[in-house]
């Protein structure tokens, strides 16, 4: 029978304060089979199907008690409260209004995510609310005391985070006393972390977020390697407002003797803003700091013998990723990497072929792109650290004398304008690219190598030698003095202004149904003035081709699927003119070595073939994809390098492979310039094996230009030039920058618990391998145990690292929690 009866309500999470008795009765809804009313006492009883309802909560249980004069609500038997998407089920519950404390035997608070309020407050029973949408948080507690706004205090606290189940979760973070802010941060104190029942994490106080970006301190975070040591970071993480974010990570790093004098120690702070301000806004920028401890190197060679009586102090690193859409078109980015010296990316990466890097490439551009146009502003700065100078210069010796660094080009800046290829009528499309661009050093308009146009310093164990009589050192900067001396000198590179044209037509041709002809003529001219000397010269040439290409195809019915084998070649025969120019414009970049000063005449096949798979249902996965690409010299018969790339995937095997293909190397087992694979195979569902190969050999020349890295003219051969007189390529003998085969084996068993192992070897050159030349050797094993329930709730990751050399073994463990991030090295 259905009643209408002034009482007051507990609103657990209100951010009003709750009303006393007496202070104003507040309407709400009491249904029960039974009702029994006391107009005296003020005091009402319902029991069978009791139900209460008024100001956005709901409460069932088998009976309910409410005495108006004393503040106080009992409920008992298959107790449920429902508060928006807060859900409490219990034994028995009682609330006192008057102090706003609740007590409650057997009771468990939920947290829901993917149902709505009135959802909730419409299940029936305890079993329906526990199965109702997702629980992202739950806890349980004998007294709760609820405070101003969403903010409450609980003894003997229980809870998890996480959708796991409910009643009987796998873990659970245990605290003597706690306050939880809805929505915000627990602070516990005494907090113990069980996983089955196990605990594994103690502290005095913790406290964690209950959202995904909730302010306060992240789980600490413990590392070893061979390079910094043991260390210890805490990450302090702090919500600026909806979208932005920064993480503060305090920590010290012990440092360890394992790699000579490669190596960080000290005291550090890493600091992280996140932001994304709207749509089209993200970025990320991220500096690192540490004031190493370490003893100072001399910056052109790191051995202990000519270290510095000083330590490193204050290092940096600088990462900015940012991308914006700015309306109209307009758009901008930035992707910068900066470090304080050349020794800091091998002082802190044990990965061999990840710390060989030589230059540091960083980009920014604002640009306006539409159908028929592009504009744009772009910058390149490039950081050489071949060596261990500083970025802010500086440099000195053990003896105090300066020690210059180098000076390289950057793109500071490049103007392009584009139309892109469109018709003009006829069948004749056309294409226009308009761009100028300044390179220079950031400061001063030479980059001050000397008159071999190189920057190479003097190594301080060959200038040891000077003097020692029989000894002839090797000695690498300019014998005239020219090498850094604060002015330009011929042979360096000056700062340049270039304005290149490139204007091309092109005349697609159908022939037959299989058949596309379409011949082109391009033009190319660049402009040059220096800024130093105020020299003028000018570089042209045309070009002109047809290319032939086609595309043929096939379907296979197999059952209810279908095959389709692709099969598209193309051939481009192409020829330019020899270069006109006046004056002599130097080659700074890969623009003005683009084309030879006589002109080429080529010739470039390639295939490109590929088989597909339909389904009954439409879905459409690639089986196996092959391209092929050869080039040829017409003029002197010459084949150019051979590439090619095979993916494939056929059921439980995946993988693939690209190769280079050198046919005018000088021996026979140089031939093969690049060649890398790779192999996945699910031999049982929770079994993968898998496994690697890459082999690269570079000329040194190719080696120290990169891709187009300003770097200059190429170096004339070692054939041409007295030992040690002066820079020389080493053009006969490519270098094997490396080998390096892996091999592991993944295991996931179906109650949670993974298992893996890795191993990689690696040959590198002559002079760098431990094993002798030519002899593969173990670079490193790693060994990894987790286990994680099928929740993903929380996971638990340890993993072992083995190098050959180092004494101490690199050691991880890692616990993660949903919400809660991870904690341990």
């Amino acid at each position: 029978m259905p009643c209408l009866l002034p009482v007051l309500l507990l609103a657990l999470g209100a951010s009003a304060p709750l009303p006393a008795p007496g202070e104003g009765p507040q309407e709400v809804h009491l249904s029960a089979d039974t009702l029994a009313l006391d107009g005296l006492t003020q005091k009402a009883e319902a029991s069978g199907r009791a139900t209460l309802e008024g100001q956005g909560v709901v409460i069932r249980a088998d009976t309910l008690s409410w005495d108006r004069a004393a503040g106080k609500v009992e409920a008992r038997g298959n107790v449920t409260l429902v508060r928006g998407t807060l859900a409490v089920v219990a034994e028995r519950l009682t609330a006192n209004l008057l102090t706003r404390e609740l007590a409650a035997e057997g009771a468990l608070f939920m947290q829901k995510e993917g149902v709505s309020p009135e959802q909730l407050a419409q299940a029936p029973s305890t079993e329906a609310l526990l199965r109702a949408g997702r629980t992202t948080l739950t806890f349980t507690a004998t007294r709760f005391q609820l405070l101003e706004g969403d903010s409450y205090v609980v003894e003997d606290l229980e809870f998890t985070p996480c959708d796991c189940d409910a009643t009987h979760p796998s873990w659970h973070v245990s605290a003597s006393s706690a306050r939880l802010q809805a929505g915000g941060r627990a602070h516990l104190k005494s907090p113990t972390i069980f996983v089955h029942g196990v605990p594994i994490f103690w502290t005095p106080y913790l406290s964690l977020p209950l959202s995904d970006r909730a302010t306060g301190l992240l789980m600490p975070l413990i590392t070893t390697s061979s390079l910094s040591g043991f260390s210890v970071d805490q990450p302090f993480f702090l919500t600026l407002g909806r979208s932005w974010d920064l993480t503060l990570t305090p920590g010290y790093a012990f440092g360890s003797s394992a790699n000579g004098s490669f190596g960080l120690e000290g005291p550090r702070l890493g600091t992280e803003l996140n932001y994304a301000p709207s749509a089209g806004t993200r970025g990320r920028i991220s500096l690192r700091l540490l004031d190493d401890l370490r003893q100072q190197r001399d910056p052109r060679n790191p051995d202990p013998a000519f270290a510095l009586d000083e330590q490193r102090g204050l290092r940096w690193n600088l990462r900015v990723d940012h991308a914006q859409d700015l309306g109209g078109g307009f758009h901008d980015r930035l992707d910068a990497s900066l470090l304080s010296d050349g020794y800091l990316l091998r002082d802190g990466t044990v990965d061999i072929v990840a710390s060989a890097e030589r230059y540091i490439r960083s980009t920014g551009s604002l640009y306006h792109r539409s159908d028929d146009r592009y504009v744009g502003l772009g910058i390149t700065f490039v950081q050489d650290i071949r060596y261990g100078f500083s970025f802010a210069g500086g440099d000195h010796d053990r003896a105090g004398n300066s020690v210059p660094g180098p000076r390289p080009l950057q793109r500071l800046p490049t103007v392009l304008y584009a139309l892109p290829e469109r018709h003009l009528g006829a069948g004749l499309f056309g294409s226009l690219g308009v761009e100028y661009s300044r390179m220079a050093p950031l400061l001063g308009g030479t980059e001050d190598t000397g008159t071999d146009g190189i920057f190479l310093p003097n190594d301080p164990a060959e200038l040891a030698k000077v003097g020692i009589p029989g000894v002839t050192p090797i000695l690498l900067a300019d014998p005239d003095g020219t090498q850094s001396n604060g002015r330009f000198d011929p042979g360096e590179r000056e700062a340049r202004d270039r304005l290149d044209l490139r204007p091309q037509l092109n005349l697609p041709l159908a022939v037959g149904s299989f058949l596309r002809v379409t011949p082109y003529v391009a033009a190319r001219e660049s402009l040059y003035v220096g800024e130093v000397t105020g020299a003028r010269s000018h570089r042209g040439y045309a070009l002109g081709g047809v290319q032939l290409d086609s595309e043929l195809g096939r379907t296979f019915h197999a059952g209810a699927s279908q095959l389709r084998h692709t099969l598209h070649p193309a051939l481009d025969l192409r020829a330019a003119t020899p270069v006109v120019q006046g004056g002599t414009p130097g080659r700074y970049d890969a623009v003005d070595v683009a084309t030879p000063d006589a002109g080429f005449l080529q010739a470039r096949l390639e295939l490109r073939q590929s088989l597909a798979r339909k389904d009954a249902r439409g879905a459409v996965s690639e089986l196996a994809r092959l391209e092929l690409s050869q080039g040829m010299d017409l003029r002197t018969g010459r084949l150019g390098t051979l590439l090619g790339r095979l993916r494939t995937a056929l059921g439980p095997v995946s993988g693939g492979a690209e190769a280079e293909l050198d046919p005018e190397a000088q021996r026979s087992s140089e031939r093969l310039a690049r060649v890398g694979a790779d192999a996945q195979w699910q031999v049982l569902r929770p079994l993968t094996l898998r496994g690697n190969f890459e082999r690269t050999f570079l000329s040194s020349e190719r080696l120290r230009r990169g891709l187009d890295a300003l770097v200059g003219e190429p170096l004339p051969p070692c054939s041409e030039v007295v030992r040690g007189t002066q820079p020389c390529a080493q053009e006969g003998r490519p270098l094997l920058l490396g080998t390096r085969a892996g091999a592991g084996a993944s295991l996931r068993l179906g109650f949670g618990l993974g298992l893996d192992y890795g191993l990689s070897l690696l040959r590198r050159p002559p002079k760098d391998a431990p094993g002798g030349p030519g002899k593969l050797w173990l670079e490193y094993q790693t060994v990894g145990v987790s286990y994680s329930p099928s929740c993903d709730c929380w996971r638990v990751d340890t993993r072992l690292t083995l190098r050959p050399g180092v004494p101490r073994p690199e050691f991880g463990f890692t616990v993660t929690l949903a919400k809660f991030g991870s904690f341990g090295s």
